[in-house]
C-alpha cells in the first residue's frame, strides 16, 4: 500500500561503521555492539513511524510508474549539484509534469525541489563531517556559487550554520 525508501544518512552510516569495525581490544565488545544495532534500528523505525504519519497510505499506482518514479530519484540524486528541472524529468519518465510532481510526492512525501534539496543537504552535512573539507568547498561542490545561500539552506535543514558544525565536529 506504501512505498517507503531510504539512503543512509551521516549517522546510520557512522554506527554500521562501527558496527563492521569494532573494538576487538574492547572489554564489553559484544554489549557495546548490540548498543550500535540497536541505535541504528531505533533510527530506522522513528523514521518509519514520521514517515507512515505523514504519508497517504493509499498510493494508487502501477509498477511501471513506481518504477519510473524511483528512475526519476535516480536522475534527481545522481549530482547533487545542479537539479534538473521537472520538465526533463517528465520527459524521461514519459509522463506529464503535473503527473510527475502528484506521484514523486505520493511516493517519498516530499515534493520534488525538497526532496532533491534534503538529500543535499545530507550530502554536504556528511562531506563537513568528513573533516578534510571547509565549508566554501562543500558549498561550491554542491553547486552554490554564493556561500550565504549554501550557510542559509544548511541552516534550514539542520538548525546550525555548517561552520558550527564543523566546530563542534572538531571539538568531539
Amino acid at each position: 500500500k506504501s512505498i517507503h525508501g531510504r539512503e543512509f544518512d551521516y549517522d546510520s552510516q557512522k554506527l554500521m561503521d562501527e558496527i563492521l569495525h569494532p573494538d576487538p581490544d574492547s572489554p564489553m565488545e559484544k554489549t557495546y555492539l548490540q548498543n550500535r544495532i540497536m541505535l541504528l534500528l531505533e533510527n530506522f523505525f522513528s523514521w518509519m513511524y514520521q514517515q507512515m504519519s505523514v504519508m497517504e497510505m493509499n498510493i494508487k499506482m502501477t509498477r511501471d510508474e513506481i518504477d519510473q518514479i524511483s528512475e526519476v530519484e535516480n536522475q534527481l540524486l545522481s549530482n547533487l549539484s545542479q537539479a534538473p528541472t521537472i520538465n526533463q524529468l517528465a520527459r524521461q519518465a514519459a509522463m506529464s509534469p503535473s503527473k510527475l510532481k502528484k506521484q514523486f510526492k505520493d511516493v517519498f512525501g516530499l515534493p520534488i525541489y525538497e526532496y532533491f534539496q534534503k538529500n543535499r543537504m545530507q550530502k554536504a552535512r556528511q562531506l563537513l563531517l568528513e573533516g578534510n573539507r571547509s565549508v566554501k568547498a562543500v558549498g561550491m561542490e554542491m553547486g552554490f556559487s554564493n556561500l550565504s545561500n549554501f550557510s542559509l539552506a544548511f541552516k534550514k535543514e539542520f538548525h546550525e550554520l555548517p561552520s558550527e558544525l564543523l566546530k563542534s565536529n572538531v571539538l568531539t
